[in-house]
């Protein structure tokens, strides 16, 4: 990936996170971030790709930890991380263990408010 598709994918990437935080975020938080999601030229197909290929795999763990992060994360971090998790695909499979049933309720909740975002139906 090169500097300007990572540019690109980072806004997506600030919004995706929110998933995979110590938080818990009531519906709204979906539509809301889904607005900057929506804005984004990627496809519904590729945005499925980027949460389940890059997002999950590099903040999952997150989930595991008693006292895991809640606040967000920088964009440097999400950078990096992402970058290593890409790096070692076997490795980032290993990481989303566990988390199948959670990425796939998470996912089908993103696809449902990015669809409404962009078509404004409910």
């Amino acid at each position: 990936m090169d500097r300007a598709d990572i540019e690109r994918r980072l806004p997506v990437w600030r919004a995706f996170s929110g998933s995979f935080l110590d938080t818990q975020f009531d519906d709204d938080h979906h539509v809301t971030s889904a607005r900057t999601i929506a804005s984004t030229p990627f496809s519904l197909s590729e945005l499925e790709m980027i949460f389940r290929r890059d997002i999950g795999p590099a903040l999952a763990g997150n989930l595991r930890c008693v006292a895991g992060e809640w606040a967000g994360w920088h964009d440097d971090f999400l950078r990096e991380r992402i970058a290593r998790s890409r790096r070692n695909r076997l490795s980032a499979r290993f990481r989303t263990l566990g988390f199948r049933g959670y990425i796939d309720k998470e996912w089908r909740k993103w696809a449902h408010a990015v669809t409404v975002a962009r078509t404004g139906e409910g």
